[in-house]
């Protein structure tokens, strides 16, 4: 059976199930970190909110009748969902505690597969009102739509939209040219292109919260793969590999390390989370029930927009700089330093930041451009603090404050514990701040600080890594069931640093020795090991768990 014939026989099925008004039981509680998806644990399809690692897990819509495919709006304030409540499938929108569920769609079709777009102002979705399965818009404000996709071939069919981050194109699938493979169309409509062209069926396009990427699944001869390719287009990068499984439905983490996805095997669909660099993954819902159609939520307001290899920037101040009906910047907390005029002691300027000055030069050490980090710009006066500055995602405009401006020297250097201090007293250009890392912490790549890392040039070890380290030099370790680990000739992942390139696995449950480390850098936490004669570096762990553990 194709995919394109389980999606007709999984919702003939819940087509079936009887009806019922879908209101939720109780307010439930939901983070800046919060998955939601849908789960029959009550012998019907409803959806429910769970933090990153499977815990609190709450019920958003109650009732006999399935509800499925939720997905976060823009500002994580709103769920649009699939319903069969009203005999059809229907897009509803709900707010995120689940109150407020009312119905946008009203053609004579069945309405699926809803993803909103960047301004939270539109919904693409897949209806088949036209007689098949075609990609629409929808307006949220006042429900009118659009067709985009309009094939004449009868046989042609689409499914599982998915909307850029930067609003300008829909990823889909289509069998236009036969296997169903991902394809590309401007958000204004159009000639749409394919982006995969693989001998197998590939589905469910899921954007990272930069744009530079495009997670999929595809499925061949029983067997289940997720992959990532780039949206500019080249070739595709296995993930993970399951036998007489089915993958599928994977949604970014907002930090753009993880991935969930959906596990379908037979009867059983599970939620699992996997790391980016496809080294491990691990189920985070119940198996005795059928959980899938998992959505994380919305990436922060302050992200890249650009990319980072380009030789220019670009400023918009298109935004209000009045700050009229701002909200505030969701943004991480931050370390424990108070001071801001220098440097504190222990910690290190860190080096090979993105991004340019005014001038268009390239940054230097510990510096980074606030352009790169805001859908659009605005700022105000002669740009002599930060409180000038309005950072806007085009639905809503606020200002930005000292806690954001750390929150974007993070996402430059991907650490956790990075900071922000502000370098001499000019006016606030790009170059004036400066971004420090505490005392060696994670991804800190910066030669003089302490403990270099050995033979790995230069990059600090692991003080203050959101995990300990449980792994020690001369002892030894064991790679956990599940995936095998790879072995890299430096402490980086080859996906990141070209320079860095693997050169064998270890298997689940093969044990190697400890020879250096832990060495700190692309959020993963490195060791270097023998295994069997071949000697290289290992990861430890991320931030969402370990992969191998001692052996004493």
């Amino acid at each position: 059976m194709n995919q394109h014939s389980m999606y007709v026989v999984i919702f003939s099925i819940l087509a079936l199930m009887p009806i019922s008004t879908g209101q939720p039981s109780q307010t439930a509680q939901v983070n800046a970190n919060s998955i939601v998806f849908a789960s029959d644990r009550d012998g019907q399809f409803n959806i429910y909110v769970m933090d990153s690692d499977g815990s609190n897990q709450q019920q958003l819509t109650q009732g006999s009748n399935p509800n499925t495919e939720p997905n976060w709006s823009p500002d994580r304030q709103q769920i649009a969902f699939t319903s069969e409540r009203d005999e059809t499938s229907e897009i509803y929108v709900m707010n995120a505690e689940g109150s407020n569920q009312r119905r946008l769609t009203h053609n004579h079709g069945t309405n699926i597969s809803p993803s909103w777009s960047p301004d939270g102002q539109q919904i693409a979705f897949i209806s088949n009102q036209g007689g098949k399965n075609d990609l629409y818009i929808l307006d949220v404000n006042n429900n009118s739509e659009r067709q985009l996709t309009t094939d004449p071939n009868p046989d042609v069919e689409v499914q599982t939209p998915a909307w850029s981050p930067d609003g300008q194109q829909i990823a889909y699938s289509s069998n236009a040219g036969g296997h169903f493979q991902i394809y590309l169309i401007s958000a204004t409509g159009g000639n749409s292109h394919p982006l995969t062209q693989l001998d197998a069926d590939c589905d469910s396009p899921a954007w990272s919260p930069d744009g530079a990427t495009l997670a999929f699944s595809s499925n061949q001869n029983g067997q289940g793969n997720l992959l990532t390719i780039p949206s500019s287009g080249g070739s595709p990068n296995l993930l993970s590999t399951l036998q007489d499984q089915f993958l599928g439905y994977p949604s970014w983490a907002p930090d753009g390390q993880s991935i969930a996805f959906m596990l379908w095997r037979g009867k059983t669909r599970a939620v699992a989370v996997i790391n980016v660099n496809g080294q491990s993954w691990r189920r985070i819902s119940d198996t005795n029930d059928q959980n899938g159609w998992p959505a994380w939520s919305a990436p922060k307001l302050i992200q890249r927009v650009f990319n980072p290899s380009s030789t220019s920037g670009s400023s918009d101040s298109t935004s209000d700089n009045n700050g009229n009906n701002a909200d505030q910047v969701e943004a991480g907390s931050i370390p424990s330093v108070n001071q801001r005029n220098s440097p504190p002691t222990g910690s290190y300027r860190l080096t090979g930041g993105v991004g340019l000055s005014d001038s268009n030069a390239a940054l230097g050490p510990g510096e980074f451009q606030v352009e790169g980090y805001c859908h659009h710009l605005g700022y105000s006066g002669v740009r002599t603090d930060y409180r000038d500055w309005f950072c806007s995602n085009r639905q809503k405009t606020v200002r930005l404050t000292i806690t954001d401006f750390d929150e974007i020297c993070r996402l430059t250097y991907n650490n956790p514990n990075a900071f922000v201090i502000r370098d001499g007293n000019r006016d606030i250009l790009a170059y004036n701040w400066r971004c420090y890392g505490l005392n060696g912490a994670g991804s800190v790549k910066d030669g003089s600080a302490s403990g270099s890392g050995g033979s790995n040039g230069g990059v600090s070890r692991c003080v203050g890594f959101v995990r300990p380290p449980r792994l020690s030099i001369n002892g030894h370790g064991r790679v956990t069931p599940g995936l095998p680990n790879l072995i890299n000739t430096k402490a980086a992942r080859p996906s990141l640093t070209p320079s860095s390139r693997s050169i064998g696995k270890i298997p689940a449950g093969g044990t190697f020795s400890v020879l250096d480390g832990p060495v700190c850098n692309d959020g993963v936490m490195w060791w270097k090991v023998d295994y069997r004669g071949t000697v290289g570096w290992t990861g430890e762990a991320d931030a969402t768990g370990y992969w191998v553990e001692p052996v004493n």
